[in-house]
């Protein structure tokens, strides 16, 4: 598989900070390896050497650049026409003391290898200076006992990874840390009781069920990466020259797979467990409302009881009220020598004004019925005097053709 030039400009275009160069020279004495470290802040230099004499003498040459590039996918790619070459990025978490927070880093690397001189390239792009992944490597390079004939260094995979992958393991801790109050109060609710949780708390177990999801995935790329390390040992046994180291390489590498499978199912069952409590959560909140909804609906029937109680009463006050207020009107007096009650010959006016407003009032009532809407007609919301009511009226009207209208028996 050839490469792309989009892949090579982005090193150099986003660089953050000064390239730089760890050179281990080419020595007849592995045991004593000369090396250089060389600082570029520009292109035209980093060119200048790399073309120069200078840097063509070395065993292995680390370059590690800060840059923010676009990795979206892991990755490792065999150039079988000059030289093999590994390529791939690995994303991982990484706690940051000053936030007290996690966040998801990304590192990408690039092996070149030539083996027959033995060179080796190592390229790596960190997304901030003085990174795990760049001490890691660097001690590594440096050590005495990294240093053999004919090391072609792939063992530098392993360092990489052995730096990032333990930091899933307190990744998933601490996401179970934030789950499992929550989880423990969900499960120890009672729905008549107040609740200890509630909508803040579905949200957070919903951002926690995202965040599983991410580790599973991120794990899972992991876990295929190794899988085509494995594989390129298999197509290139020249690159580790010695058995046993590459033994030692392999088993590391199988160790890691074991423990992506590990972190790969723990995330699986946490985010089952979320999405359980998630679930029991939120029909949980459900049942409440229904259960404040009936405490209101039950309310409301004890007023509606206290009404038709305090309705009958009026009911059977109400006789009694109007005959006690009909004869403490002035048309009647009392004739208390004769024990008799005098009535004015003007009632009339009295009775044929009651009736009057009776009639009054039973015709505007009906008309109101008849007419609903016409007094309070202009609370209505307004509608514009060019609507389109035809085309309205075709839409309420319209018909699905499909259908066939079937006959109406009554």
């Amino acid at each position: 598989m050839a490469s792309s030039a989009s892949d090579e400009c982005c090193i150099t275009d986003a660089l953050k900070e000064p390239v730089q160069i760890f050179s281990i020279g080419a020595t007849p004495n592995p045991q004593q390896p000369s090396t250089a470290l060389e600082r570029f802040f520009d292109n035209a230099s980093l060119d200048k050497y790399l073309s120069s004499s200078v840097g063509q003498n070395y065993s292995c040459r680390f370059i590690w650049a800060m840059a923010r590039c676009d990795f979206s996918s892991f990755m490792v790619v065999y150039y079988t026409y000059e030289f093999p070459e590994i390529l791939y990025t690995i994303r991982y978490p990484e706690f940051k003391d000053s936030e007290n927070e996690w966040s998801i880093r990304q590192t990408g690397i690039c092996h070149r290898i030539n083996i027959e001189t033995r060179q080796t390239i190592l390229l790596l792009l960190s997304p901030k200076p003085n990174s795990k992944s760049h001490q890691a490597i660097h001690d590594y390079l440096t050590a005495t006992t990294s240093h053999y004939a004919g090391n072609t260094w792939f063992a530098v995979h392993d360092v990489l990874l052995k730096a990032h992958l333990p930091a899933w393991r307190a990744f998933n801790k601490s996401c179970e840390a934030e789950f499992l109050p929550i989880s423990n109060a969900t499960f120890a609710t009672y729905i008549d009781e107040p609740l200890r949780v509630g909508y803040d708390q579905l949200s957070i177990l919903s951002s926690l069920q995202a965040r599983f999801l991410k580790i599973i995935s991120l794990v899972s790329s992991t876990t295929e990466l190794l899988d085509e390390l494995l594989n390129f040992l298999q197509n290139f046994p020249d690159v580790v020259n010695e058995h046993r180291r590459q033994n030692t390489i392999v088993n590391n590498l199988n160790n890691h797979r074991r423990s992506c499978m590990s972190y790969q199912r723990s995330a699986n069952f946490l985010r089952d467990r979320v999405q359980a409590a998630s679930q029991l959560l939120a029909n949980t909140l459900s049942y409440r409302d229904q259960v404040i909804a009936n405490e209101q609906n039950g309310n409301m029937l004890q007023l509606n009881k206290s009404a038709v109680f305090i309705t009958t009463l009026t009911l059977i006050y109400a006789p009694a009220s109007f005959v006690a207020t009909f004869f403490g009107m002035n048309f009647f007096a009392m004739d208390q020598p004769n024990s008799q009650i005098v009535c004015t010959a003007m009632i009339w006016i009295y009775i044929v004004t009651t009736f009057a407003f009776t009639i009054v009032t039973v015709i505007f009532y009906y008309w109101l019925l008849r007419h609903d809407g016409v007094l309070f007609g202009r609370l209505a919301p307004k509608v514009p005097d060019n609507a389109d009511w035809k085309g309205f009226v075709r839409r309420l009207t319209r018909l699905d053709n499909s259908v066939e209208m079937q006959p109406y028996h009554h």
